[in-house]
């Protein structure tokens, strides 16, 4: 699971055609935002049903693209102001 989650941020951020123009560090954080209530809602339905795979699947997801906007989020940063750990 971990490894999965690790692969899928991996290749967000390596993924060049995510890099739209236009986007900055606001649109990056309504993303973040938008991002951790979809992780609350995927989260709520898993302790419902913890063995569904699509649920699961949906969660992975979510916490990979997470990951990637946070790395995203850090580019956009002045060298002084980049985060060193999430």
């Amino acid at each position: 699971q971990q490894t999965y989650q690790t692969a899928a941020a991996f290749l967000a951020a390596q993924d060049t055609s995510a890099k739209f123009i236009g986007l900055n560090e606001n649109s990056y954080r309504t993303r973040l935002n938008a991002l951790d209530q979809m992780a609350a809602v995927t989260r709520a339905a898993l302790y419902q049903a913890p063995q569904d795979p699509v649920l699961n699947q949906a969660y992975l997801g979510v916490q990979g693209a997470r990951e990637a906007t946070l790395r995203q989020i850090n580019q956009t940063l002045p060298a002084t102001k980049r985060l060193g750990a999430y």
